[in-house]
Protein backbone atom coordinates (compact mmCIF):
# COMPACT_ATOMS: atom_id res chain seq x y z
CA UNK A 1 0.00 0.00 0.00
CA UNK A 2 1.41 3.63 -0.79
CA UNK A 3 1.45 5.92 1.95
CA UNK A 4 2.47 9.40 -0.07
CA UNK A 5 2.88 12.34 2.02
CA UNK A 6 1.35 15.57 0.23
CA UNK A 7 1.44 18.92 1.15
CA UNK A 8 -0.12 22.09 -1.10
CA UNK A 9 0.15 25.95 -0.52
CA UNK A 10 -3.02 27.93 -0.67
CA UNK A 11 -3.76 31.37 -0.16
CA UNK A 12 -5.34 31.90 3.26
CA UNK A 13 -8.52 32.78 1.65
CA UNK A 14 -8.58 29.17 0.06
CA UNK A 15 -8.84 27.87 3.61
CA UNK A 16 -12.29 29.39 4.26
CA UNK A 17 -13.35 28.17 0.84
CA UNK A 18 -12.06 24.42 1.89
CA UNK A 19 -14.07 25.09 5.23
CA UNK A 20 -17.09 26.36 3.50
CA UNK A 21 -16.70 23.16 1.04
CA UNK A 22 -14.71 20.02 2.07
CA UNK A 23 -14.70 18.49 -0.99
CA UNK A 24 -12.32 21.21 -2.87
CA UNK A 25 -9.61 19.26 -0.62
CA UNK A 26 -9.44 16.35 -2.68
CA UNK A 27 -8.49 18.68 -6.25
CA UNK A 28 -5.80 19.88 -4.26
CA UNK A 29 -4.43 16.09 -3.53
CA UNK A 30 -5.20 15.28 -7.20
CA UNK A 31 -2.93 14.09 -10.02
CA UNK A 32 -0.13 16.18 -10.61
CA UNK A 33 -1.21 16.52 -14.71
CA UNK A 34 -4.52 18.11 -13.68
CA UNK A 35 -4.44 21.94 -14.93
CA UNK A 36 -7.48 23.33 -13.75
CA UNK A 37 -7.54 25.36 -10.37
CA UNK A 38 -9.62 24.09 -7.11
CA UNK A 39 -9.40 27.07 -5.21
CA UNK A 40 -8.77 30.48 -5.99
CA UNK A 41 -5.17 30.73 -6.78
CA UNK A 42 -3.86 27.57 -6.61
CA UNK A 43 -1.50 25.80 -9.29
CA UNK A 44 -1.18 22.34 -9.44
CA UNK A 45 2.69 22.16 -10.78
CA UNK A 46 3.60 25.03 -8.38
CA UNK A 47 2.13 24.64 -5.45
CA UNK A 48 2.55 21.04 -4.24
CA UNK A 49 5.06 19.17 -2.46
CA UNK A 50 5.13 14.91 -2.13
CA UNK A 51 6.95 12.11 -0.81
CA UNK A 52 6.84 8.87 0.26
CA UNK A 53 5.37 9.16 3.90
CA UNK A 54 7.35 5.64 4.57
CA UNK A 55 10.45 6.71 3.46
CA UNK A 56 10.23 9.90 5.49
CA UNK A 57 9.10 7.83 8.90
CA UNK A 58 12.01 5.17 8.22
CA UNK A 59 14.41 7.98 7.70
CA UNK A 60 13.72 9.69 11.15
CA UNK A 61 13.65 6.91 13.02
CA UNK A 62 17.11 5.75 11.53
CA UNK A 63 18.70 9.15 12.73
CA UNK A 64 16.86 8.75 16.12
CA UNK A 65 18.47 5.72 16.49
CA UNK A 66 22.31 6.62 15.51
CA UNK A 67 21.51 9.79 17.40
CA UNK A 68 21.01 7.93 20.86
CA UNK A 69 17.28 9.27 20.74
CA UNK A 70 15.30 8.02 23.90
CA UNK A 71 11.67 8.72 22.84
CA UNK A 72 9.85 8.79 19.49
CA UNK A 73 10.88 10.35 16.30
CA UNK A 74 7.37 12.95 16.39
CA UNK A 75 9.04 13.67 19.98
CA UNK A 76 12.17 14.19 19.26
CA UNK A 77 11.91 15.97 15.87
CA UNK A 78 8.73 17.87 16.93
CA UNK A 79 9.50 20.10 13.70
CA UNK A 80 9.61 16.94 11.05
CA UNK A 81 6.33 15.98 12.98
CA UNK A 82 4.48 19.60 12.68
CA UNK A 83 5.75 19.66 8.77
CA UNK A 84 3.82 16.40 8.32
CA UNK A 85 0.64 17.17 10.12
CA UNK A 86 1.01 15.91 13.81
CA UNK A 87 0.10 18.68 16.15
CA UNK A 88 -1.93 20.90 13.13
CA UNK A 89 -5.19 21.35 12.73
CA UNK A 90 -7.56 19.24 11.00
CA UNK A 91 -9.47 20.56 8.08
CA UNK A 92 -12.90 19.49 9.34
CA UNK A 93 -14.95 16.64 7.15
CA UNK A 94 -11.94 15.59 5.07
CA UNK A 95 -10.18 12.30 4.94
CA UNK A 96 -8.41 10.30 2.40
CA UNK A 97 -7.67 6.57 3.92
CA UNK A 98 -9.22 7.12 6.88
CA UNK A 99 -6.60 10.28 7.73
CA UNK A 100 -7.73 13.73 8.08
CA UNK A 101 -6.34 16.25 6.54
CA UNK A 102 -3.81 18.94 8.13
CA UNK A 103 -3.53 22.44 7.81
CA UNK A 104 -0.55 25.31 9.27
CA UNK A 105 -1.75 28.47 9.01
CA UNK A 106 0.33 31.25 6.90
CA UNK A 107 2.14 32.42 10.33
CA UNK A 108 2.94 29.37 11.61
CA UNK A 109 4.58 27.71 8.33
CA UNK A 110 7.72 29.84 8.33
CA UNK A 111 8.41 28.61 11.95
CA UNK A 112 8.50 25.15 10.87
CA UNK A 113 10.12 25.57 7.72
CA UNK A 114 13.25 27.20 10.25
CA UNK A 115 12.34 24.14 12.70
CA UNK A 116 13.78 21.95 10.14
CA UNK A 117 16.60 23.90 9.60
CA UNK A 118 17.10 23.90 13.22
CA UNK A 119 16.97 20.06 12.90
CA UNK A 120 19.52 19.97 10.24
CA UNK A 121 17.04 18.28 7.90
CA UNK A 122 18.85 19.90 5.48
CA UNK A 123 23.42 19.33 4.68
CA UNK A 124 23.89 21.59 1.84
CA UNK A 125 23.20 24.84 -0.11
CA UNK A 126 20.32 23.69 -1.33
CA UNK A 127 17.71 24.62 0.79
CA UNK A 128 18.30 27.89 0.12
CA UNK A 129 17.27 27.31 -3.51
CA UNK A 130 14.03 28.97 -4.91
CA UNK A 131 11.26 26.68 -5.12
CA UNK A 132 9.64 26.04 -8.95
CA UNK A 133 7.92 23.06 -8.16
CA UNK A 134 9.65 20.34 -10.41
CA UNK A 135 11.64 18.49 -8.51
CA UNK A 136 12.41 14.16 -9.15
CA UNK A 137 13.13 12.91 -5.52
CA UNK A 138 11.26 15.52 -2.99
CA UNK A 139 13.79 15.05 -0.16
CA UNK A 140 13.88 16.94 2.66
CA UNK A 141 15.98 19.86 1.37
CA UNK A 142 12.75 19.83 -1.37
CA UNK A 143 10.38 19.98 1.72
CA UNK A 144 12.06 22.97 3.36
CA UNK A 145 12.20 24.84 -0.21
CA UNK A 146 8.52 24.16 0.17
CA UNK A 147 7.66 25.44 3.40
CA UNK A 148 10.14 28.57 2.66
CA UNK A 149 8.43 29.47 -0.37
CA UNK A 150 5.19 29.35 1.37
CA UNK A 151 5.93 31.18 3.91
CA UNK A 152 7.63 33.68 1.55
CA UNK A 153 4.26 33.77 -0.50
CA UNK A 154 2.31 33.97 2.75
CA UNK A 155 0.60 30.68 1.78
CA UNK A 156 -1.00 28.20 4.74
CA UNK A 157 -0.29 24.62 4.04
CA UNK A 158 -2.85 21.83 3.94
CA UNK A 159 -0.69 18.16 4.34
CA UNK A 160 -2.57 14.59 3.80
CA UNK A 161 -1.34 10.81 3.83
CA UNK A 162 -2.90 9.02 0.94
Amino acid sequence: MSMWLTLVKIEPAALGEVADTPGLVGGLFADRGRSGSVVSGFRPRVDRYGCDYRVLTMSAEGRLEAEGGMERWTKEYPWLARAVGYGCDIVEGVEFAGEPAYFLPPEQVGPVAEGLRDERWATGAGASRPWNGITGDNTFEDLIVFLTAAATEGKAVISTVT
